[in-house]
């Protein structure tokens, strides 16, 4: 009975951790797949959360977003890439965190960009994490 117990114990074990690596090796990359709830520009996605946070925050909080701009800045971490997409303001810009297969991609300042990711809220920039490249805007 004991050995059953222990058989049945190292199969659940292994089930749980086939799962767990399907889901996270499965090849999704992000959102690229998943329709956003929104498509907006830089501009506008600031200027709404600088006109008014809290309609802003129940608006797009935690939603996908599918934003459109012109790449400002990029900076490099050890396990991510952030792009920075102007705004037309001197006060803050949309920050995208991106998606770690996205990271090794070169980006060529003062470009155009269109990524998709969730927004995660404002605090001097409008964040968006896990963001994916969907194509090189206008």
């Amino acid at each position: 009975m004991k050995k059953f117990i222990i058989t049945g114990v190292f199969v659940a074990v292994a089930l749980a951790l086939i799962i767990v690596y399907n889901f996270v090796f499965s090849g999704k990359s992000g959102y690229s797949d998943v329709e956003p709830e929104y498509r907006i520009s830089a501009e506008k996605l600031f200027e709404e959360f600088e006109v008014d946070e809290e309609a802003s925050n129940k608006k797009y909080l935690s939603k996908i977003i599918e934003v459109e701009g012109k790449i400002i800045k990029s900076e490099i971490s050890e396990t991510k890439r952030i792009l920075f997409l102007d705004t037309g303001s001197d006060i803050g810009m949309i920050s995208c965190s991106m998606f770690d297969t996205e990271s090794k991609i070169s980006f060529t300042h003062n470009s155009m960009i269109k990524l998709r990711g969730k927004c995660a809220g404002f605090l001097m920039d409008v964040t968006l994490t896990d963001c994916v490249i969907i194509g090189n805007g206008k």
